[in-house]
């Protein structure tokens, strides 16, 4: 049926509505925008076309990223001066987060067969705070786009499973090569389309495919460490976080384990009621974690259709154990893991807890809802929905719109400054080498790394060759 359809109109304005409720969480971050940490180093790492390519493969952190780079490069020419950095930053992730939520309902909708379970999907995994900094820190909103990739891929191992077409299948293959150039988060798109390719329930699908074809998307994870590992290993085993050991020493599963268990509990499970920054204690964590699943596990076992669970819960426990298998070194409770400062490791895990959700629902279906074969919502499920809807946006609300960084008054003046002595330069045609030779360092406020301010000025595109001491001259008044 189309969407002009008047009997589809109440999915489309639901999907408008919920569309607008997920974005509008990041409200105050897209009013009073701030630059933090990693995102100076990544922003003065792309500030140029040079830059950008030079360092395509320059990891930040674990994370090769150069799709990242790339992506950065179109941030730092949107934002057009400094003063417009903050602002463009907290858009890459607000609009990368659009395409996530729109393929999150196509996927589950395309896997249930009805708009409810769509709209269902993108209303508890869109509305929630959650995973919120992977959205307004711009270090972090990379991860976002993986997440973008990675839905690609399953929608594609979806087509792939319900056609039998191999043109889906290299698809989905290609895009679980793309998925990690965002993040490292993203390497695990490759186990996950095969995890979600598995023999399962057969209903939706033509034919079960080959075992061979089964494993294909781990092709993409496999092409792109080849090519990474050798240009960035030496860099990401040596982090400086690491210490004395290497990124293999200090990868440590039990702990990650550990930390799993506590997280699923004290972010994952309380984050569904807009609460953070709580912890239950190592104590009670295995008791109420052994509950949950149980219930989990109750819940997908009732339900006809259990791939969907079982990719959610390889979303969530494949996430954290990766995560947190890296991070074993840091404390749990002392690494601010419970915190919104922590918040963007549970893009992945509410993902996967939304589909947990969904794939256990149509085990209720004639009991608690029927679905118009048409693919038309009820007036019913119309109401539930939009219940739904506004329960998660006042929930989450809190959490959104007020866990955002403080306003820092001198980062905006010290961007501030380095757009006026940009427009010196260009007026008096110097360039912006021989300007930052001229002017002593600019510590960037909210800065944990040691990035010049003057990195990001822009210099004249045809300067004169102005001796050092003219240039200190013509920018005494900045000194």
């Amino acid at each position: 049926m189309s969407d002009s359809d008047p009997r589809a109109r109440p999915a489309v304005w639901l999907f408008v509505a919920a569309v607008v409720a997920a974005t509008a969480l990041y409200g105050r971050a897209l009013l009073f925008p701030v630059l933090v940490q990693d995102d100076f180093q990544i922003l003065a790492r792309s500030w140029t076309w040079a830059k950008t390519g030079e360092g395509l493969w320059l990891p930040n952190n674990e994370h090769a990223m150069p799709l990242g780079r790339l992506l950065t490069f179109a941030v730092v020419r949107l934002a057009g001066r400094p003063t417009g950095l903050p602002l463009a930053a907290v858009l890459a992730g607000v609009v990368g987060l659009l395409p996530a939520l729109a393929l999150t309902y196509l996927f589950v909708r395309r896997e249930l067969g009805h708009p409810f379970y769509g709209l269902t999907a993108l209303v508890l995994f869109g509305v929630s705070s959650v995973y919120q900094q992977a959205v307004y820190w711009f270090a972090a909103s990379f991860s976002v786009y993986a997440l973008d990739a990675l839905l690609l891929a399953l929608l594609a191992a979806q087509q792939f499973r319900q056609t039998g077409l191999l043109r889906w299948l290299l698809a989905c293959v290609l895009c679980c090569a793309a998925a990690p150039c965002w993040f490292a988060s993203g390497v695990l798109a490759g186990p996950l389309c095969c995890l979600y390719l598995l023999p399962g329930e057969g209903a939706a699908s033509k034919s079960a495919p080959p075992i061979a074809s089964r494993l294909a998307p781990l092709l993409g994870t496999a092409a792109f460490l080849a090519v990474s590992l050798p240009l960035t290993a030496p860099i990401i085993l040596h982090l400086e976080h690491y210490r004395d050991s290497t990124a293999l020493e200090a990868f440590r599963p039990l702990t990650g384990a550990w930390y799993t268990v506590r997280s699923v509990v004290d972010n994952l499970a309380t984050g569904a009621f807009g609460v953070t920054g709580v912890t239950v204690g190592p104590v009670a964590a295995p008791l109420i974690f052994a509950a949950l699943v149980a219930a989990a596990g109750w819940w997908a076992h009732r339900s006809p259709r259990r791939r969907l669970a079982l990719l959610g819960a390889g979303l969530i426990f494949g996430s954290y154990l990766l995560i947190y298998s890296a991070r074993a070194t840091w404390s749990y409770d002392g690494a601010g893991m419970v915190t919104p400062s922590g918040s963007r490791y549970h893009l992945q895990p509410q993902l996967g807890l939304t589909l947990l959700v969904c794939g256990g629902l149509p085990a209720w279906e004639g009991r608690w809802f029927r679905l118009d074969p048409g693919g038309r919502l009820s007036p019913g499920q119309t109401r539930a929905l939009a219940w739904l809807l506004g329960v998660c946006f006042l929930v989450q609300a809190p959490r959104g719109l007020l866990c955002y960084y403080a306003a820092n008054p001198r980062q905006a003046e010290r961007l501030r400054l380095i757009e006026h002595v940009s427009d010196i330069c260009q007026e008096h045609r110097i360039s912006a080498e021989a300007a930052r030779r001229a002017l002593g360092p600019l510590p960037m406020p909210e800065s944990t790394t040691t990035v010049d301010g003057w990195e990001f000025l822009r210099g004249s595109d045809d300067p004169k060759d102005w001796s050092r001491e003219e240039v200190a001259e013509m920018l005494r008044e900045v000194k």
